[in-house]
């Protein structure tokens, strides 16, 4: 897949998780202003969350027997299309038209 997608997915990851946890606990308290500042705050976090890169150490596991020769890329011939060439093209396209949407909403 390519980046654009796994981005769009691991926010929406997030913002699932988050939402869940936001109607497990905030929802009944009346404090509203406190409610918007987390929502807010909450929804900018999930759009940045996908973009944090954490580096994680491999331990190597013991080999028990010979070792054998992995295929490069460039021996496995070319690589694939993906397999959804207009994913991005239809999601960009709904933005677009929710954003339109809203605009008008919004000028009447």
């Amino acid at each position: 897949m390519t980046p654009f997608l796994l981005y769009i997915g691991r926010s929406s990851l997030y913002l699932a998780l988050f939402y869940a946890f936001f109607l497990l606990v905030m929802r009944r308290t009346t404090f509203f202003r406190l409610n918007r500042i987390l929502l807010l705050a909450g929804t900018i976090a999930c759009f940045l969350l996908p973009l944090l890169r954490l580096r994680t150490v491999e331990v190597p596991l013991l080999m028990v027997g010979p070792l054998t020769e992995v295929a490069s890329e460039s021996d496995m011939g070319p690589s694939a299309a993906s397999p959804f060439p207009y994913l991005e093209l239809l999601y960009i396209l709904g933005f677009l038209a929710v954003l339109g949407w809203t605009a008008v909403a919004m000028v009447r």
